[in-house]
Order: structure tokens, then C-alpha cells, then sequence
């Protein structure tokens, strides 16, 4: 076996990224525990039974899911008693199912769609698990709160084939409503989940969860062993918008001026920490939920109107529209990756080329003032603070983009495997998705060079910057030293002369008549005594170095 093959069998088996040929077939009894929620209770009772859900006695006792329980404590639950008319929160949630059997029972009875084998070797052909009619649509904006009531109420009375949830702005009550309504088995992913998008979290994944190993003949001796798969991913980008005014009224989100335009301090600009987040859980390739978190708070044309609007599937940006057909969980979650990634990628070019703009004037500001040879900063120390600044935003950008690439990258390289079809039909759009995704790779590796160049460049330019100015201060200290050294001496000089005259100015100490010689026998001796004092050790020090020197020279 060659050293590539083998490699990447060794990181196969590491990593468990191989689809189980279960998920081609329907099963009611894994979609029973797919729709089976753990009891919570309700109010706070729920928050606190979702939050600790999976630990175990190994679990740190205390600050294991701190900022998710925060967040969901701030949730506010509607009065249904109180008949006031009362504003009614923005529609924040987008709710699309699908649904291909013909009634709606409390267990959902997946079509048969058991997967075709072929007469000739019994091996499975490629796409005919998968159903072929659109199914029963149902799509519906909701507030948090009507989200929150919706799947309470579907959750107890039926369930979907499919379910795609889409969020903007996550709030504290959207929180709740996903993990009040969440499956047991999917109960700890969810709440990775959720953290992780609070947290603002990089992170790309592909798990499956059952028998191992994942073969065929595993399922056949364990048809009921529970089997899931998870697929997600969360990305983080810098927003630059123009308008100055907006923040993140959640409080989990920063925002931080970009540096000043030379020259133009009134076109401000203000970047926005983002974040977008996506999970798929599922039982099958026909049963399956998605959750599609993104930050809007900015300013975006993304919305959750427009959507509804052009009738266009939420997560992945519009790419698919509603009554579009995605075959399988795989090829969703490829296709929302390879436009999410295109969207963030927009982003990071729209930064990072205003930055570099300003920052090359930055650069030709710096030569005219070493051209000048005055290469200082005023009083204010304005300039060392931009160059810090900017500094300090090449750092972030650079740190957040250097570490999604490289997650990124791990996943493309170690984890995409378990993504791989075996559907002759979705092949293409697999390949188109990720050539996609590293063509927007190539790109931001690009990028993140220049950060990395530019980044050094103007650590030189602040340091420089810094050192001449503390060079100049030095000297001008210096100077100051040197004027109070003539000034002490001049007033050394003075000093027996003025002690002299003091003493005699008494009548009583001398007769009238001698009181001038007196007085001048008195300060030759007070300004030897003083002089000797006051100058013998730096002359002595200056002889000393004067004699060394005449030594070294002969």
C-alpha cells in the first residue's frame, strides 16, 4: 500500500468519517427516538434540566455551560392572561418542514423508500433510497415567542420528515425553544451548539453516532440500535458597515471603530463581530433537522422577509428555493458550507481591502515624516496611538482568519470523507460545492498573508515611531540637565560669597574698619572649602579618563 493511501486510511479509521449504509433506509423506530424529548419541565425547571443534560460525574462541578445559562435565564416568557395589545417582536425565525407521508401520526410513518439492490450483484444503487416527490411543504415567519409556542405544539402532535429552522439574532426565548423541544439523543449536541454560537466558536464537524464498526452487516444484527449522524459547522467574520449607530442589543457580540481615514476623520467606519452557525442532526438520509443561526444585527441584506419574499431557503442563502428537492442531509449541509463560506469570504475581502487602502496611507504619511527627518510624535501622541490601533486590528483579524482556515482546513483534509456520495446524481454537486470551498480558501490564505505582512510591517513602523520620539525626549532631557548643571554651578560660585556677606552683615561680630578684609579672608576660605567639594570629584574623574587616555595613545 502506498504511503498516500495509506495515510488516508489511517485518518478514515481515526476518525470514523465513513457514512453508515443504515441511514440509507427508513427505520420508526430510530425516527421514534428521534422526536423523543426528554422531560424538562417547564419555565426555569427547563432551562436548568437542558443546561446540565449529558453531564456526567466526571463533568467539572461548576462553569461548565456559565455563558449558555446566562443567556438562557434573560429569556422572557409572554403572559397569555394579559389581552393588552402590545407591539409584537420582529419575525426572527423561519420555519420550513417537509413531509412525504400521506398522514400526520404521532409516529411519523416514513414512506418506503428501503433502499433498491441490484438483481445482478445485491449491492445497493445509489440514489433510490432518497424520495423523489417534493412532499407536503409548510413554511411560516415566527417572533420568538410564536416559535417557541409552534414547536411545543408540533413536537406533541406531529412530527416532520424534514425540519430546516433558521434564526436570525438568536435571542434568549429562540434558545429555549430549541432546547425545550430537542430530542434526548440530540440533547448534548444542541447544547454544544448553542454555546459554541454564543461563545462566537470555530469549529467544523462531522460525527456519527451508533454501532461500530459502521457496516451493513453491524445494522442487519442490530436493526434497532440507535444511529444518528451530526453535521455542522461555526463561522466567524468581521462585518465593516457604515453606519456607526447599530450594536448587538444581546450584549454577546463586539463592535470597535476601524482606523480613521488620513485626512478624512469624518467617514467613519465600524466592524462588527459575526457569527454564523449550522447543525443537521438526523436518524436517516430521509429524517432529519436542521438549525441555522446567523447575526444580522449589523445590517445585512439577508432577512428574514426576504426570504419569504422570493420564497428562498433560508441557510443557505437563497441558493435552493422552497419547493426545490435537496436529496440528502450530505448535500445540504455541502451546499450551505460552500455558500456560508462565500459570504463570510465577501466579508473578509470587503475588511481587509479597506484596511490595506488606509493602511498604505498610513505607510506613505510615515516615509514623508523620515523624508522630513523630524520623525516624531506631537504631544497628543496621536499617530503612536493610529499605528497601535491599527496594530491591534490587523492582530484580530488576522488571529480570527488564521484560525478558521486552519479548522478548515482539517476538516477538508481529515473529516470530508464521511460527506462523500455515492449518488451518481448528487457527485456533481458535491464536487461543485467543494471546489467552491478551496477556491475560496486559495483566496483567504491569500489574505491572511498580507495580514501577517502588513502586521509586521507596521509593528516596525510603531516601534520606530516610538523609539525616535523617546530618542528625541532623551535628548531633550539631556538638554534640560545641561542647563540646570550651569545653573547649580553659577549658583554654587555664589554661595560663599552670599554666606560671606551674610555673616558680616551683623554689626557686632567685627570692627568697622577691618570688615572688608575680614570679609574677603572669609569667602577665599568658604569657596575653597565649597569648590572642593562641589567640583573636585568630577574633575579628579576628568583627569583620571584624560590620563587613561594618554596612555592608551602612546
Amino acid at each position: 500500500m502506498s504511503i498516500s493511501k495509506l495515510a488516508c486510511a489511517s485518518s478514515s479509521e481515526r476518525h470514523g468519517s465513513t457514512w453508515n449504509r443504515r441511514f440509507y433506509t427508513g427505520n420508526q423506530f430510530h425516527h421514534a427516538a428521534e422526536h423523543d424529548m426528554s422531560p424538562t419541565g417547564s419555565g426555569q425547571t427547563e432551562k436548568y434540566a437542558f443546561v446540565h443534560a449529558g453531564d456526567d460525574i466526571l463533568s467539572p462541578p461548576c462553569f461548565n455551560w456559565r455563558p449558555l445559562e446566562s443567556f438562557l435565564q434573560r429569556a422572557h416568557f409572554g403572559d397569555p392572561t394579559n389581552k393588552k395589545p402590545y407591539s409584537q417582536p420582529p419575525k426572527s425565525c423561519l420555519v420550513a418542514e417537509r413531509s412525504f407521508s400521506s398522514s400526520q401520526s404521532n409516529l411519523p410513518a416514513y414512506p418506503q423508500v428501503q433502499q433498491t439492490l441490484d438483481p445482478k450483484d445485491g449491492n445497493h444503487i445509489p440514489g433510490s433510497h432518497l424520495p423523489q416527490s417534493t412532499g407536503t411543504i409548510f413554511r411560516k415567519a415566527l417572533n420568538d415567542q410564536e416559535l417557541y409556542d409552534w414547536l411545543l405544539y408540533k413536537n406533541s402532535n406531529s412530527h416532520p420528515d424534514r425540519r430546516v429552522l433558521y434564526i436570525a439574532n438568536m435571542t434568549p426565548l429562540c434558545a429555549v425553544a430549541l432546547d425545550a423541544t430537542v430530542a434526548g439523543i440530540f440533547a448534548t449536541e444542541v447544547k454544544h451548539f448553542l454555546q459554541a454560537h454564543l461563545l462566537g466558536e470555530i469549529h467544523f464537524f462531522a460525527r456519527m453516532h451508533g454501532p461500530d464498526p459502521p457496516s451493513w452487516d453491524t445494522a442487519q444484527n442490530h436493526p434497532h440500535a440507535e444511529l444518528a449522524f451530526v453535521l455542522g459547522f461555526h463561522l466567524s467574520y468581521v462585518a465593516l458597515r457604515e453606519r456607526a449607530t447599530l450594536s448587538d442589543s444581546r450584549g454577546i457580540r463586539q463592535s470597535y471603530s476601524m482606523i480613521e481615514s488620513m485626512g478624512d476623520s469624518a467617514n467613519k467606519l465600524v466592524c462588527y463581530d459575526a457569527q454564523i452557525s449550522f447543525l443537521i442532526t438526523g436518524t436517516d438520509e430521509g429524517h432529519w433537522t436542521a438549525y441555522c443561526i446567523t447575526d444580522n444585527y449589523m445590517g445585512n441584506r439577508e432577512s428574514i422577509e426576504a426570504y419569504v419574499t422570493q420564497n428562498a431557503d433560508g441557510p443557505s442563502g437563497g441558493a435552493l428555493k422552497e419547493s426545490q428537492l435537496c436529496r440528502s442531509p450530505k448535500e445540504y449541509f455541502l451546499l450551505v458550507l460552500s455558500k456560508r463560506i462565500g459570504q463570510t469570504t465577501r466579508e473578509w475581502r470587503n475588511v481587509t481591502s479597506t484596511l490595506m487602502e488606509r493602511l498604505d496611507a498610513y505607510e506613505s504619511h510615515y516615509i514623508r515624516i523620515i523624508d522630513s527627518g523630524d520623525l516624531r510624535d506631537n504631544t497628543d501622541m496621536a499617530l503612536t496611538r493610529s499605528y497601535m490601533k491599527a496594530v491591534s486590528i490587523l492582530h484580530q483579524l488576522h488571529d480570527t482568519l488564521s484560525t478558521q482556515l486552519e479548522s478548515l482546513q482539517t476538516f477538508l483534509d481529515e473529516e470530508i470523507p464521511f460527506c462523500e456520495t455515492e449518488d451518481k446524481i448528487s457527485d456533481g454537486k458535491w464536487k461543485y460545492c467543494l471546489d467552491c470551498i478551496r477556491r475560496d480558501v486559495v483566496y483567504l490564505r491569500k489574505r491572511e498573508r498580507r495580514l501577517m505582512q502588513r502586521l509586521k510591517r507596521f509593528n516596525g513602523m510603531k516601534d520606530g515611531l516610538i523609539g525616535s520620539s523617546s530618542l528625541f525626549e532623551s535628548r531633550r532631557s539631556t538638554k534640560q540637565g545641561d542647563n540646570i548643571r550651569i545653573l547649580t554651578n553659577m549658583t554654587v560660585a555664589y554661595l560663599p560669597f552670599n554666606l560671606a556677606a551674610g555673616i558680616f552683615s551683623i554689626s557686632t561680630v567685627t570692627p568697622s574698619g577691618l570688615v572688608w578684609l575680614y570679609w574677603c579672608v572669609t569667602s577665599v576660605l568658604l569657596g575653597l572649602i565649597t569648590s572642593y567639594f562641589a567640583f573636585w570629584g568630577s574633575l579628579k574623574n576628568r583627569w583620571v579618563r584624560q590620563e587613561r587616555h594618554d596612555r592608551r595613545g602612546m
